[in-house]
């Protein structure tokens, strides 16, 4: 989420940035610095998505239950079993 947040307020800086290139406001060196910080922040946003879904996958792998392969009732009743060993095995304070 923070990535794209980043991403989102790097695309707006891009925009203000070009429209102030293009009133003469701002130099061409300083519109393009703009660009490259948003390509490298559109850039971070795509590599946390795809380290999240590698450690998903990993933790997946681990656990032996691919969670994105099951039926919704297999997925109702696993959320089941890890609420139940969380009420009973969850710290004190956490209850």
């Amino acid at each position: 989420e923070m990535a794209t947040r980043a991403a989102d307020a790097a695309n707006k800086s891009l925009e203000l940035s070009q429209d102030a290139y293009g009133k003469g406001l701002i130099s061409i060196v300083d519109l393009i610095d703009v660009q490259n910080a948003a390509s490298q922040s559109k850039l971070s946003e795509a590599n946390s998505v795809n380290e999240y879904l590698l450690d998903f996958l990993q933790l997946s792998r681990a656990n032996g239950i691919f969670i994105f392969l099951l039926t919704g009732e297999e997925k109702t009743d696993l959320m089941s079993r890890l609420l139940q060993y969380m009420a009973i095995h969850a710290p004190e304070e956490t209850k």
